[in-house]
């Protein structure tokens, strides 16, 4: 007779998930996984509309608050600017262990913009609140808890002569999986050098970012985010490996080739069930 196994359940929906590797966890050393993010969504959306009262209020009764940058509250590239760039980041951890993060970035039209998050694997997983003011009293409510130190990026060392083809050889490798399963209707080729100003937002803030493993055995990393051009949505997919030579301890990542597609079936080649960061964004 075989032994019970393990069981792991959605923490909204309560439905059993096959495996650990299935759930989608947006804090760190916390026992609450979900099946997908509309679970997800729903589990917090109660604190989500709990955060938005309280800053509404909070805005009404402080009378240097204008409202004049209201319209930008949760607008999507003001997100991305105050993750890419904060000025301050504060953590604030309760008595039963959940840290909520506040991320600050200043603008130079006068607005300050502040997102409240979990983290999860070093990124934000789920911003529960964008808020965007011009006032300091509102600024400074949501300096919260501990303030953290911001690591500036550092350099990339020049490379060696070896990591160069060593870095060739792996691009050798990916455009040969990228030719097989592109389409010929796809972003051709010829356009791709209009779309690589989009790689350093795919670095810096992906929306996904997977492990994967090539024919070599070796491991590598996509790294995907959606945007808009022309009025076409479109995912641009950067391909990285973890340190060079086989040395994948290291935590330096190597952009080795990008690919902008339009085409579902090839951005889903490049995920797996290796999901190191995924951004829910509510």
């Amino acid at each position: 007779m075989k032994k019970f196994e393990k069981k792991y359940f959605c923490t909204n929906c309560r439905q059993q998930v096959p495996a650990l590797n299935e759930l989608y966890f947006i804090e760190e050393d916390s026992q609450r996984g979900f099946c997908g993010e509309m679970c997800i969504e729903k589990y917090y959306l109660p604190i989500v509309e709990q955060l938005e009262k309280s800053d509404e209020k909070l805005k009404q009764m402080d009378q240097l608050h204008s409202g004049d940058f209201d319209h930008l509250n949760n607008n999507n590239d003001v997100v991305e600017r105050i993750f890419s760039e904060p000025d301050e980041v504060f953590f604030q951890k309760n008595e039963v262990g959940e840290t909520l993060y506040f991320f600050h970035k200043k603008f130079p039209e006068g607005h300050t913009g502040i997102s409240i998050c979990h983290m999860y694997n070093h990124e934000p997983s789920f911003i529960y609140l964008c808020s965007v003011t011009d006032s300091k009293t509102v600024v400074d409510y949501y300096r919260a808890g501990t303030k953290a130190k911001l690591s500036k990026s550092a350099q990339v060392p020049e490379l060696k002569k070896e990591e160069m083809e060593y870095i060739e050889q792996k691009k050798s490798l990916y455009l040969a999986k990228i030719l097989e399963n592109r389409k010929d209707t796809d972003i051709s080729f010829e356009d791709f050098p209009f779309y690589q100003n989009y790689m350093p937002k795919t670095m810096n803030d992906p929306d996904e970012v997977y492990e994967l493993m090539d024919s070599e055995g070796d491991k590598f990393y996509s790294y995907i985010k959606t945007f808009e051009k022309e009025g076409e949505s479109f995912y641009f997919i950067t391909l990285c490996i973890k340190g060079l030579n086989n040395k994948q301890d290291s935590n330096e990542v190597y952009p080795v080739i990008a690919i902008p597609s339009t085409c579902v079936k090839f951005y889903k080649s490049f995920r797996s069930d290796s999901i190191i960061s995924r951004s829910i964004k509510n």
